[in-house]
Formats: structure tokens, sequence, C-alpha cells
């Protein structure tokens, strides 16, 4: 509920208008807020995360529902120019990225991310609150049957 209700509106309400705007969300997870964003007007997204259990999920509800939204199992440490875009989001994945250094590193991924115009933001992030597959498991955003996880 908090991602859905809480914070979803404050993080809309930061980003302004996506009308037409193509976005990066780096660290992804189980594409909330791609679908969001994509449901919001933008011209389109693409989600990155280091998680396949957590891209598997987010493709399922692409195939569910096709909202054209492409997903890139990366880590987004070691990620390199996907393209150009509008805005570069990086939710729920602070924690990850604890040293100055990790930080500039974040920065620059979003810097060789973006365009190069006048207006467009450079990273936008929130802080992390989720600490597992089990906990969004938990936050009801699938069907559960979805949520199966894979049996090891």
């Amino acid at each position: 509920p908090q991602c859905r209700y809480i914070d979803s509106y404050t993080y809309l309400r930061i980003l302004g208008d996506l009308r037409g705007k193509l976005i990066l969300d780096l660290g992804c997870g189980e594409g909330f807020y791609p679908r969001l964003f994509q449901k919001k007007g933008a011209k389109g997204v693409v989600g990155v995360d280091n998680c396949e259990e957590m891209l598997s999920l987010a493709q399922k509800l692409e195939t569910q529902e096709p909202l054209g939204i492409k997903y890139l199992l990366k880590n987004i440490r070691q990620l390199e120019e996907v393209g150009e875009f509008d805005l570069v989001v990086a939710s729920y994945v602070l924690n990850d990225f604890a040293t100055q250094e990790q930080l500039e590193q974040l920065a620059q991924i979003s810097y060789l991310n973006r365009k190069r115009s006048e207006g467009v933001k450079e990273l936008v992030t929130l802080t992390h609150w989720k600490n597992s597959l089990e906990e969004v498991k938990r936050e009801q955003h699938f069907p559960n049957e979805m949520l199966e996880l894979p049996q090891s």
C-alpha cells in the first residue's frame, strides 16, 4: 500500500507531466513504476533491473496488458548508454549506492542516458523501503498466481 498510495502520489508530483516523455527507470523491480509512467502518458519507458525474478513479474504483466515497456536484465552499476531519455529515475536503489564513489557512478549512468536539452531532469530517486520479493508479494501489486516464486 505505501508504494501504491503514498510514494507514487508524491513521486508523480515531483516528476511532473510525463506525457510524451521517454523515461529510463534504473532498478525498476517488478515494473510498478514503469507501468504507472506509461499509463500517465509517457512516450516510452525502459526498465532496468538485475533481479531476474522481479523482471519476470514485470514481463508477465506486460504480456497480460501490453503497454510497450521494454525491460533489460542488467546490473545498473555496469550500465552504459541505453539511449537518450527525457527523464532518468532510480526508485529505491540508493541503498545499493552507499559510498560517494558509487553515488557518482549512479549520476554518471544517468548523465550518459539523458537527452542534452534544457529542462531535462537528470536523476530523480526515492529511498528504499522494500527489501525482498516476498515484501512485494505482500504488497499485492499483482495477483497471487503471478507471484509464485520459482522452485530451486
